[in-house]
């Protein structure tokens, strides 16, 4: 049998609650329900990157689109094997908190790629745009 750090317990509940998240007054803080809004945290978040990844693969041309689609096959097969190492890095495998755990960490890795991505398609913009003008002068 499994033994539960209290660590991992408490960064589940972080991240299923996260710093920035209003109080959720229908959630009994069982596993279920902390599961139940760390997958819809998540589904946002796969929401927000499938977006800013076709956005981006609009900014591409063909040699870069295979690229970016390559990178992100093999980003995907990445994150979903990290989620699965999380479980037994946490010592939760088996448990009730291993796919609280597994759904926090597919957000949190989501939610960094995004960040990547979409600071990738700023600096593409920022190219096509030009450097900015200073009025004035």
């Amino acid at each position: 049998m499994a033994t539960v750090h209290p660590v991992s317990v408490l960064v589940a509940l972080i991240l299923a609650t996260g710093p920035n998240t209003p109080h959720k007054p229908d959630c009994d803080c069982s596993t279920a329900c902390m599961y139940r809004f760390a997958k819809a945290d998540y589904d946002k978040a796969d929401v927000e990157l499938n977006a800013t990844y076709k956005r981006l693969m609009t900014q591409l041309d063909d040699e870069g689109k295979k690229s970016l689609r390559n990178a992100q096959r093999a980003w995907i097969a990445f994150r979903d094997a990290e989620a699965e190492t999380h479980i037994d890095e946490c010592g939760v495998r088996g448990g009730t908190n291993s796919v609280l755990i597994h759904t926090c960490t597919l957000q949190q890795l989501t939610e960094e790629r995004t960040a990547r991505l979409k600071k990738w398609l700023a600096n593409l913009e920022q190219e096509k745009n030009g450097p900015a003008t200073t009025q004035g002068k």
